[in-house]
């Protein structure tokens, strides 16, 4: 399950899209000629039902768009509302911290002061695992990739 940018959905793809995910959608993600993944993504206007999904998935990835400034207060509490559920312990999460090289995009140290990362990420009973990517450009997507490939072992 990915929170975030309908652009994993398209991971492979030459173009990416950039338009916020409304709903929910479905995709197939192929890694190798061996293995491909289904990722479900859900858009956060879909927060309010997100925990329906939480007992059918084994990998989560929370996408934050760090330029988007207003939306930052409000990821945060998503992000530790879906931590703190009874659900996600034994979850991996892959949290993303997309557009970092945009010109407006918060700094590693305004994103650590806003989520408190190192306190979540020492405190959190499940593995968490941060990347900064750049969906758009394709920054980090190997990363994902890798990420998906090793938590997915099946």
């Amino acid at each position: 399950v990915t929170f975030g940018k309908e652009i994993l959905l398209n991971i492979r793809k030459e173009i990416p899209s950039t338009i916020p995910t409304v709903g929910t959608n479905l995709a197939t993600i192929t890694i190798s000629k061996k293995k491909s993944i289904i990722i479900r993504e859900l858009g956060g206007t879909m927060s309010p039902i997100w925990p329906s999904y939480y007992k059918s998935e084994k990998n989560i990835m929370f996408m934050i768009d760090i330029n988007d400034r207003t939306q930052t207060s409000s990821a945060a509490c998503l992000l530790l509302s879906m931590l703190a559920d009874d659900e996600m312990e034994s979850k991996n999460i892959l949290i993303l911290l997309n557009k970092k090289d945009v010109n407006n995009a918060m700094s590693r140290r305004e994103i650590d002061a806003i989520f408190r990362l190192s306190d979540i990420i020492s405190n959190a009973k499940q593995q968490i695992t941060v990347y900064d990517c750049n969906l758009v450009t394709g920054d980090g997507i190997m990363d994902i990739v890798s990420w998906l490939s090793q938590s997915n072992p099946d």
